[in-house]
C-alpha cells in the first residue's frame, strides 16, 4: 500500500512540475529563462489588458 502512495505522490508532483514548466514557457516566448516586461504585456495584451494598463499595473507592484 505505501508503494502505491508513494507513486501517487510523485505523480502529482511530477504532473504539477510539467504544468509549472509549460506555463512559464507560455510567458517565457523568447526563451531565455526570464519573464520579461514585455512578455508580460503581451500575454496580457492578447487577453484584452490595454498596454497601459498592463505598464501602470506592473509599476504598482515592481518598485525595483
Amino acid at each position: 500500500m505505501s508503494e502505491f502512495i508513494t507513486a501517487s505522490i510523485n505523480r502529482e508532483r511530477f504532473i504539477s512540475d510539467d504544468c509549472l514548466k509549460l506555463s512559464f514557457k507560455m510567458f517565457d516566448t523568447d526563451d531565455s529563462g526570464d519573464i520579461e516586461i514585455f512578455e508580460l504585456i503581451k500575454m496580457f495584451y492578447k487577453n484584452g489588458v490595454s498596454e497601459e494598463s498592463c505598464k501602470y499595473m506592473f509599476n504598482q507592484i515592481d518598485k525595483n
